[in-house]
């Protein structure tokens, strides 16, 4: 018998972190770090870079947004903020995490 990959629950809302910007109304989702790419895993595992993981992390997923964060610590408290919602402490990458 075949084993059937299932489908990805990534788009499911209740595994997105949402946000918006500062002075606007437009709510933006990622996925939650058990549900990013594989391949992005595995480009971000050790990496404790904020900044370069939060571009990787924008190019994948929101190219559209990264242009509009002001500075880096927005950039930070974002992260920190999606790592929170993802239940992923500081120095523990997702796959340790599941």
């Amino acid at each position: 018998m075949v084993y059937q990959v299932p489908a990805s629950k990534a788009s499911i809302k209740q595994n997105r972190f949402e946000f918006t910007l500062h002075g606007s109304k437009k709510i933006y989702s990622i996925p939650l770090m058990k549900f990013i790419k594989p391949s992005l895993v595995i480009d971000l595992d050790g990496n404790t870079d904020k900044e370069a993981m939060g571009i990787r992390l924008f190019r994948e997923y929101l190219p559209d947004v990264f242009p509009l964060l002001e500075d880096s610590e927005q950039l930070e408290a974002l992260m920190a903020a999606w790592q929170d919602a993802s239940g992923i402490t500081v120095g523990e990458s997702s796959a340790s995490a599941t």
